[in-house]
């Protein structure tokens, strides 16, 4: 069951009594589990299991009121097999509405070959329609409002907090959204997602930009991601490639380095600021500093400031 077709019956007020909803993007989701609930006029009730709800599900007693119920990842309710139809049919719910919410669910599992035609999956959503709830919630210009997106990792509650966030930026400096925007990256308000910090610095090393630069990105890194193995690694394979790369003409590189494609084309991209010498003291230093943390010769809150020293 696709999004449109429960806009459908919102519009038209024919709730059903039961919704299975799967996905990562939670914040969609809870948006549409709010209009139910609206239409239903009646509050959202949160359990954590259909076990907890189960025998008072009949038993209305005086109150006819129907209740919208949430249930979120109640896995030993995918393996009760003897109840999932009578809740697709509404048989077991009274006058009430089930919505049984899922972060995911295994596309092989019986449970979810059983739902899959009525199942509803919150996915992601793109650039482009994710830039179309910037622009209306703050005004933010198409290109910039993909970028946000973008540095969120288009996870709509992520967005939604930066939106606020750059709201109340431009309101405290009488800007528009654009240069709250623009004032947020300079300073660093915006949220960034670890991965973009390490291949921010990776490639700052790689081309060999000023140490201040480096310094900064490494002490913003180790905030969020405290063990510098990865960074490490991922050192060692680009100084590596860029080794092979520099030291062989511009045919038949792949063949004769082993590279592939994108790891010639980022081992070019990074330049030649660095010899072919220096490019060898650089992978002997990553490797005595990866082999003294993982020997305990070297603490490891040294190791990058140490080759950092070094290479640049």
């Amino acid at each position: 069951m696709s999004l449109m077709d429960i806009q459908q019956e919102l519009v038209k007020k024919t709730i059903r009594q039961f919704y299975l909803f799967i996905g990562e993007e939670v914040k969609v989701m809870d948006l549409y589990i709010d209009k139910i609930a609206n239409v239903m006029n009646t509050p959202v009730i949160r359990t954590d299991s259909v076990a907890t709800i189960f025998s008072s599900l009949k038993n209305t007693g005086i109150i006819t009121a129907p209740k919208c119920i949430l249930i979120r990842d109640d896995k030993d309710y995918t393996k009760q097999e003897q109840l999932w139809q009578g809740f697709i049919k509404g048989e077991l719910q009274g006058i009430n509405t089930i919505i049984m919410a899922y972060s995911s669910i295994d596309k092989r599992s019986k449970f979810y070959k059983h739902h899959v035609d009525m199942l509803t999956d919150f996915i992601i959503l793109s650039d482009e329609v994710l830039a179309g709830y910037i622009k209306h919630e703050i005004g933010l210009e198409k290109s910039l409002a993909i970028q946000l997106a973008n540095m969120c990792d288009n996870n709509y509650s992520k967005i939604l907090l930066e939106c606020d966030k750059l709201y109340h930026l431009s309101k405290a400096n009488n800007i528009n959204s654009a240069q709250a925007f623009n004032l947020a990256i300079q300073e660093k308000l915006i949220y960034t997602n670890p991965k973009d910090v390490v291949f921010d610095l990776l490639n700052a090393i790689c081309r060999r930009e000023s140490a201040i630069k480096c310094f900064n990105l490494y002490y913003e890194l180790i905030q969020v991601v405290p063990s510098p193995l990865g960074l490490l690694s991922l050192l060692y394979t680009n100084f590596r490639a860029m080794l092979l790369v520099n030291s062989t003409n511009n045919t038949g590189i792949s063949e004769k380095t082993g590279l592939t494609g994108w790891q010639i084309k980022c081992a070019k991209d990074h330049g030649r600021r660095y010899s072919l010498v220096q490019l060898v003291e650089a992978l002997k230093l990553i490797n005595k500093a990866e082999q003294g943390i993982k020997m305990g010769k070297m603490d490891s809150d040294m190791a990058i400031p140490y080759i950092l020293s070094k290479i640049l």
